[in-house]
């Protein structure tokens, strides 16, 4: 069975079957991970965007290789909003992915050039709420810059004013025959269980470097707030934009994470 494929600069790849554990088969996970010209040793995760190509990721893992870290990009098992599937499969799909990213982790290491003791984690909107349950469940990642993410993932599929979101939530009404409130419930019990989207007090506030945007329609201020609070209330900016014109502020945003990582790893 394919597995989780680790891409390295030789295009050797080491793959980790789904197995018989497997949460959420689906032939596996991909990683790549992009050396520094430096002999630096630091290494930084890389996670993605919630659906579409990798575009904010990889743009984000090569600044952080060209400011001279080990960066290791990871793709996703499936988009995670897709209206054909039962949006059970989100609660499974999530917890096997916080398995996946600790276990592209073990391979990473053991080629021996990134010291486990420098690791950090970079994720932008679904990449920073999946990061904030990989940051609760393994205590390796050191530092971490968290852009544009928020807290309680169903009331922000509920609440959402996104093209996209909006179009998953009226395929699932028109699918599974529910009205809007009827969805809003459904989805609260189905995510209800996910304990790891709650990190309050595992993980060092001062540690992270959370990126917010005050006018976003997508992850509605009161999450974005409810998520830095769970944090510990971590060192903020605030960007003063919604949530995909948070692009205009991309040369700031690299900035930030280049200086927040050079001082902790």
């Amino acid at each position: 069975m394919e597995g989780v494929v680790l891409v390295l600069p030789e295009s050797r790849p080491i793959r980790i079957p789904d197995g018989p554990g497997c949460l959420f088969p689906t032939g596996g996970l991909t990683a790549h991970w992009q050396r520094p010209a430096s002999q630096s040793r630091t290494g930084i995760v890389v996670l993605p965007i919630q659906a579409g190509d990798y575009q904010v990721s990889t743009l984000l893992a090569d600044h952080l290789a060209r400011c001279g870290h080990h960066t290791l990009r990871f793709e996703r098992r499936r988009d995670w909003l897709e209206a054909d599937r039962d949006p059970a499969e989100l609660v499974p799909h999530l917890r096997q992915y916080i398995r996946d990213v600790s276990a592209g982790i073990d391979l990473w290491l053991e080629h021996g050039e990134v010291d486990p003791q420098r690791l950090g984690l970079m994720g932008v909107s679904m990449g920073a709420i999946v990061g904030t349950a990989v940051l609760s469940a393994d205590p390796r990642l050191k530092a971490s810059v968290l852009v544009i993410g928020g807290a309680d993932l169903s009331d922000i599929l509920i609440t959402a004013e996104d093209e996209a979101i909006g179009e998953y939530r009226n395929a699932l009404k028109a699918r599974l025959g529910l009205t809007d409130d009827q969805l809003a419930t459904r989805i609260r019990e189905i995510l209800s269980p996910v304990a790891e989207m709650n990190p309050t007090g595992k993980v060092d506030p001062s540690s992270i470097l959370f990126i917010a945007s005050r006018f976003d329609r997508l992850i509605r201020w009161p999450r974005s707030t409810l998520l830095w609070e769970r944090l510990g209330r971590p060192r903020r900016w605030i960007l003063p934009c919604g949530h995909y014109s948070t692009a205009l502020f991309l040369p700031l945003i690299k900035w930030l994470a280049k200086r927040w990582f050079a001082g902790r790893l």
